[in-house]
This record gives C-alpha cells, structure tokens and sequence, in this order.
C-alpha cells in the first residue's frame, strides 16, 4: 500500500468513528429541569436571607424564634 493511501483510510476511519459519536451522542434524551421562580428568588426573598440577619443582631429575639 502507498502512504497516501495509508493516510487515506485513516483519515476515512477517523471520520466514521466520528460520525458514530455524534449519532450515539443524539440519541441520548436531553432532561430540562424547571424550577419555580419562588426558589429562585430564595436567596433574595427567602425567610433565612431576610430574617436570619436581624435575628443574628437581637439574641432575646433569636433564641425566641428558634425556641422548640
């Protein structure tokens, strides 16, 4: 076999185990996840990022709300 074709059918061999990935790729299924915007305000609006803070600052106030 001459090099060129050597290089030829590597270069086919390469190719086609690309297109395999790529199929085998497509195939898998895709999962979108949707989150409510409520969570994703929690961090601004949520009842720890608002209410902790000040807690932290009155400790008569802190240990009633965290009172079993």
């Amino acid at each position: 076999m001459e090099e060129n074709e050597e290089e030829t059918i590597a270069i086919a061999c390469l190719l086609a185990e690309e297109e395999e990935e790529k199929a085998k790729n497509s195939r898998k299924r895709k999962h979108n996840i949707w989150v409510h915007n409520i969570f994703k305000k929690r961090s601004q609006h949520g009842e720890y990022h608002t209410l902790f803070p000040d807690l932290l600052n009155d400790d008569a106030k802190f240990f009633q709300y965290f009172k079993a």
